[in-house]
C-alpha cells in the first residue's frame, strides 16, 4: 500500500524518525543556525510527521472489514539470543493512531507555540533540541510494535522530562525538579520492569503483545494479579498516581511549554496508555483492576482538594493534572478502557490550552506566576482570556464542552460498568470518589480563571505598564486548542451511531467485553449526567461569588474558621516533609556513615592504606638486608641452602 508516493511502512517509521532528525540537527549545529533554521526543523519535522500521521490514520479507516487493522514495519532485528527474539518494530493500530495523533497534533501545536514564548531564551535549539528529543521518545511509546520497544519509550520520555523540567539548570531550585522527577520515575519504573520481566519468562523469550495474549490462559490468577500490578507500579509512576505522584507538580519548574507538554501529550498519559494496550491481561485481573480504580479515585478527590487552596496557577494545573488521571485510571479500573482514552483526549485538548494560556499569562507578566497577584488582565488579553474560559468550562465539565461528554462517560461508567467476578462496593465508592473530584475540579478551575481574568489588578504596576503581548505562533495555538476544547467531546455522544471514538475503539477491546456487564439501563445515565451538570454548576456558582470581584471573602473567612485545613491543604498535605523525614533524612544519614565509617575508616583506613602500610612494614624490614655488598649476598645464599638441605634431610 501507498501513501501518496510514500510506501505506507516507510511512512510508519518516519513518522517516528523525523522528530529524531530534528533534534539531532539542533542539537549538533543548532548554535549555529538562526532561529528560522531552527524552527524549520524543529517544528517542521514535527507537522510532517502529523501529516504523515493524518495519512496512515485514513488508511486504517479505509481498510476493508471490520476488527483491528495494523500497519507495521520491521526496522531491525534489535535482540536474537537463543529463544529470546525482540526486532525493533513499529505498529499503529486503533488505539495507536488516536496517541500518535494527539502526540503529533498537540506536539506541534506546542512547538509552534514555544517560538514566541522561548524568543528570548538563550539557549532556543538546545530547547528545541530536547523537546524534539521528546516527540521522538513518545512516539517510540506509543507506536512500539512490542513491549520491549514501548519500554525504550518510556524510559526516553523519563529521560527527556529530566532534561526539560531542570532546562533552566543553573537555578538550583529547577534542576532538583528534574532530578526528583528522574528518581521519582525510576521506582515505578523498577515495578514495570520486574513485570516485564517476568512476562518474558511466561511467553518464553518474546515481548510481543500477540505472545502476551497467548500465554495468558496457561498462568495462574496469583501470576497475572503480580504481573499486573507491577506493571502498574510503573504506570503510577508516569502518570504521576498517589503515591508516586509527587514529581509532576516540581515539573512546573521546566518552561511552560514544557509543561504542557508532559501534562497534556506527552509522558503523563503513558501510564494510561499501557495499561489500555494490555487491556487483554488486565480484564482478567479483577482484583488489580479494583486497585486500579480506588487508587484512581483517591487521586482525583486527593490532587483536587490540594489544588483548592494554590496561589501558584501553574501548580493548581499541575495538580488538576494528577487529578485528571485519576479520573482516567477510575475508568480503566471498572473496565471502560475506550472511556479512558477518550478522556485522555479531550484532556490533552483543553489542559493543553490551559498551560498555554498561562503561560501566556506568565509570560506577559514578566514570569509572575502568583494568582493573587494578578486579575483584570481580560481587557490586556482578550485570546487568552476566552480560549481559557473554554477550556476552564471544559474541564470542570459544563455542557457541550470537550470535558462533558468524556467526564459523564466515566462517572456513568463508574456506577454502572461491572466486571463479572469484581467487588460488590466498588461502583458506590469509585462514583462517590468522581462525584467529589468533579465538584472540587469545577471550584478551583473558576476560582483560577477569576483570579487571573477579573476583579481588579492586585500585581506590580509596572508589569502591567509594559505587557507582553502573546506573539501570533502562541495566539494561533491558542484558539486552535480553544477549539478543539469547545467541539472536541462530540465524537463521543453518549450510545448509538453517533458515538465514532467508542466505535472507532471498539476492535481493540472487542475480547474484554464479555468481562463486564453493566447493572443499570441507560436511562439512568441520562439522571446522572444532569447530577455531574448540577454538582459542576454548584462548584463553578460558589467560586463565581466568592472570587469574581478579586481574592474573595468567603474563601478568606474558611480560612480563618479552619486555619489548620487551609495551611494543610495549601502545604500539600505536607507530604515533602513527611518524605524528606521518613526517606529523604534516613538516606542522607546512612550515606555519610558510608562516607566516614565504611568509606574513610574501613575502605580507606583498612583496605587500601592498610596494605599499603603492611606492603611499607614488609619493604622498610627486606631493605635492610639489600646492602650492595657481594659477599654478604654470597652469605646468605650459603645460608639459605644450608638451611634448605637441613630441612629436607632432618
Amino acid at each position: 500500500m501507498v501513501l501518496g508516493s510514500i510506501h505506507i511502512d516507510t511512512a510508519l517509521a518516519l513518522v517516528v524518525l523525523l522528530p529524531l532528525m530534528g533534534a539531532i540537527m539542533n542539537g549538533l549545529f543548532g548554535r549555529f543556525f538562526s532561529r528560522r533554521v531552527v524552527n524549520f526543523f524543529a517544528i517542521g519535522s514535527v507537522l510532517v510527521s502529523f501529516l504523515l500521521t493524518i495519512g496512515l490514520f485514513l488508511s486504517l479507516r479505509s481498510a476493508p472489514g471490520e476488527g483491528v487493522h495494523t500497519i507495521s514495519t520491521t526496522l531491525f532485528t534489535w535482540i536474537h539470543i537463543g529463544s529470546l527474539h525482540i526486532p525493533a518494530s513499529f505498529q499503529m493500530d486503533q488505539l495507536s493512531a488516536v496517541m500518535t495523533l494527539i502526540v503529533t497534533g498537540v506536539g506541534f501545536l506546542i512547538h509552534v507555540y514555544s517560538t514566541g514564548y522561548m524568543s528570548d531564551d538563550p539557549s532556543y535549539s538546545r530547547y528545541f533540541c530536547y523537546l524534539n528529543l521528546f516527540m521522538f521518545s513518545m512516539l517510540i511509546l506509543v507506536l512500539g510494535g512490542n513491549l520491549a520497544v514501548l519500554f525504550v519509550g518510556w524510559e526516553g520520555v523519563g529521560l527527556c522530562s529530566y532534561l526539560l523540567i531542570g532546562f533552566w539548570f543553573s537555578d538550583e531550585a529547577k534542576a532538583a525538579a528534574g532530578q526528583k522527577a528522574f528518581v521519582t520515575n525510576r521506582v515505578g519504573d523498577l515495578g514495570f520492569l520486574i513485570g516485564m520481566l517476568m512476562l518474558l519468562q511466561m511467553t518464553q523469550g518474546s515481548l510481543d503483545f500477540d505472545a502476551i495474549e497467548n500465554s495468558i490462559g496457561l498462568k495462574q490468577q496469583d501470576t497475572l494479579n503480580f504481573v499486573t500490578l507491577m506493571l502498574f507500579v510503573g504506570a503510577m509512576g508516569k502518570s504521576a498516581q498517589i503515591p508516586l505522584y509527587i514529581w509532576l507538580p516540581d515539573a512546573m519548574a521546566g518552561p511552560t511549554p514544557v509543561s504542557a507538554l508532559i501534562h497534556a501529550a506527552t509522558m503523563v498519559t503513558a501510564g494510561v496508555y499501557m495499561v489500555a494496550r494490555l487491556s487483554f491481561m488486565f480484564a482478567v485481573t479483577p482484583l488489580t483492576l479494583a486497585v486500579i480504580a480506588i487508587v484512581g479515585g483517591l487521586t482525583a478527590i486527593f490532587a483536587a482538594s490540594i489544588a483548592l487552596t494554590q496561589r501558584d496557577i501553574k501548580k493548581v494545573l499541575a495538580y488538576s493534572t494528577v487529578s485528571q488521571l485519576g479520573f482516567m485510571f477510575l475508568a480503566l479500573g471498572v473496565g471502560a478502557f475506550s472511556t479512558a482514552i477518550f478522556h485522555l483526549t479531550t484532556h490533552a485538548f483543553f489542559k493543553a490550552c490551559l498551560f498555554l494560556g498561562a503561560g501566556a499569562v506568565i509570560h506577559a507578566l514578566h514570569g509572575e506566576q502568583d494568582g493573587f497577584k494578578m486579575g483584570g488582565l481580560k481587557k490586556h488579553l482578550p485570546v487568552t482570556r476566552w480560549t481559557f474560559l473554554l477550556a476552564t468550562l471544559a474541564i470542570a465539565g459544563l455542557p457541550p464542552l470537550a470535558g462533558f461528554f468524556s467526564k459523564d462517560e466515566i462517572l456513568w461508567n463508574a456506577l454502572s460498568h461491572h466486571h463479572v467476578q469484581g467487588y460488590p462496593m466498588l461502583q458506590q465508592v469509585a462514583l462517590i470518589l468522581g462525584m467529589v473530584a468533579a465538584l472540587f475540579t469545577a471550584f478551583y478551575m473558576m476560582r483560577l480563571y477569576l483570579l487571573i481574568f477579573h476583579g481588579s489588578y492586585r500585581g506590580d504596576d509596572h508589569a502591567l505598564e509594559h505587557l507582553h503581548k502573546p506573539s501570533n505562533g502562541m495566539k494561533f495555538a491558542l484558539i486552535i486548542l480553544g477549539v478543539l476544547s469547545l467541539c472536541g467531546g462530540f465524537m463521543g455522544i453518549p450510545h448509538g451511531d453517533l458515538n465514532i471514538f467508542a466505535a472507532w475503539l471498539a476492535p481493540m477491546f472487542s475480547e474484554t467485553t464479555s468481562l463486564f456487564k453493566r447493572t443499570h439501563p441507560h436511562s439512568v445515565e441520562y439522571a446522572l449526567m444532569a447530577v455531574s451538570t448540577g454538582v459542576a454548576l454548584v462548584g463553578v456558582g460558589i467560586a463565581y461569588i466568592s472570587y469574581k470581584d478579586g481574592v474573595g471573602n468567603l474563601p478568606k473567612s474558611l480560612g480563618q474558621r479552619l486555619p489548620g485545613v487551609h495551611a494543610l491543604l495549601l502545604q500539600a498535605y505536607k507530604v515533602d516533609a513527611l518524605l524528606d523525614l521518613l526517606i529523604k533524612r534516613p538516606f542522607r544519614g546512612f550515606a555519610r556513615f558510608c562516607h566516614r565509617v565504611i568509606d574513610a575508616i574501613l575502605i580507606d583506613g583498612v583496605i587500601v592504606t592498610g596494605t599499603a602500610r603492611v606492603v611499607a612494614g614488609f619493604g622498610a624490614v627486606f631493605r635492610r638486608i639489600q646492602t650492595g655488598d657481594v659477599q654478604h649476598y654470597a652469605l646468605l645464599i650459603v645460608l639459605g641452602m644450608t638451611t634448605l638441605l637441613y630441612l629436607a634431610f632432618i
